[in-house]
């Protein structure tokens, strides 16, 4: 198992470096989940992203701020909406305006958690003249080090995929792809602490497609 753990990541990490035409862009992506309860099985969820780009503008090139209310159906299922406003500060200020539906489906092996989550997304972005939807299919796992929770290997890789065309830079088809490894750290009986390397691939219209690798330094915060 542990061989082919290895010529996975090394498989990940060859890809990430091939040499095409591409727009390369390093990011550290700061970003802090709340969740809080609301009554019965409904919670409060608010997530803020500072996305800051270090090679093509050497600042903050966008912000999400995504509240919304997730309603528990059981341990392992639930389902969520939301809104979400993305000021795009680089290469020039625009924003886009987005609402959300996503269910959440976890499961727990032994050690192992696995996660899977589908987002619904209708988008609204400013200069293009009709609402663009996506879906978005993340897998997630991560394994428990130490048995005790405090600390955890985490994987993930999500899925992007736009369902219809809008304007000439949002086309019907594959968008882009996340994936991220790091390591998850309880710091706190309620807050927890994750970070590590990303790796993204944005399919872009009539320019190069978008290489960004860097870090994600994420707080979540349950209550």
């Amino acid at each position: 198992m542990s061989k082919l753990i290895l010529t996975f990541f090394i498989f990940i990490s060859f890809i990430s470096n091939r040499t095409w035409a591409l727009d390369d862009d390093a990011q550290l992506w700061t970003q802090f989940y709340w969740q809080g309860p609301m009554a019965n099985s409904l919670r409060a969820y608010v997530e803020v992203q500072d996305r800051y780009s270090f090679s093509d503008y050497k600042k903050t090139e966008a912000v999400m701020i995504r509240p919304g209310i997730l309603y528990v159906l059981n341990p392992s299922l639930a389902l969520g909406v939301g809104y979400l406003w993305a000021p795009i500060l680089a290469p020039k200020y625009t924003s886009e305006d987005r609402y959300w539906q996503q269910v959440v489906y976890n499961h727990v092996f032994d050690s192992l958690t696995a996660l899977f989550r589908l987002r619904f997304e209708q988008r609204d972005v400013k200069g293009t003249p009709e609402i663009a939807y996506r879906l978005r299919l993340q897998g997630r796992g991560q394994y428990d080090l130490k048995g005790d929770g405090d600390w955890w290997a985490v994987a993930w890789d999500e899925y992007f995929y736009n369902l219809n065309d809008s304007g000439s830079s949002i086309k019907d088809g594959f968008n882009q792809n996340r994936f991220f490894v790091g390591i998850n750290h309880r710091i706190h009986p309620q807050v927890r602490l994750e970070f590590g390397p990303m790796n993204i691939y944005v399919n872009r219209i009539g320019k190069e497609d978008r290489l960004m690798n860097g870090a994600i330094l994420a707080l979540f915060s349950s209550f």
